[in-house]
């Protein structure tokens, strides 16, 4: 006997591929801004480069939960 999704098991993906709504059931993935991350990536290389910052410095950028039918 296979566990059912979402009956026997919930499963949840990560970068919100675009195929996570394409199947049966539609996976629900956490969603991240890539262009942010680059962005925010880009900006402290460029602060490192010049000396203006130090390495250690916690950076957080949001992410989203896309809720679909795999829980």
């Amino acid at each position: 006997m296979d566990p059912a999704i979402p009956d026997d098991v919930g499963v949840i993906g990560y970068d919100d591929d675009m195929f996570a709504d394409m199947i049966s059931p539609e996976i629900t993935s956490v969603s991240q801004n890539p262009q942010e991350i680059g962005r925010t990536a880009a900006a402290n290389l460029m602060q490192i480069m010049n000396d203006e910052t130090t390495l250690s410095k916690t950076i957080r950028i949001p992410s989203t939960i896309q809720m679909r039918e795999s829980l």
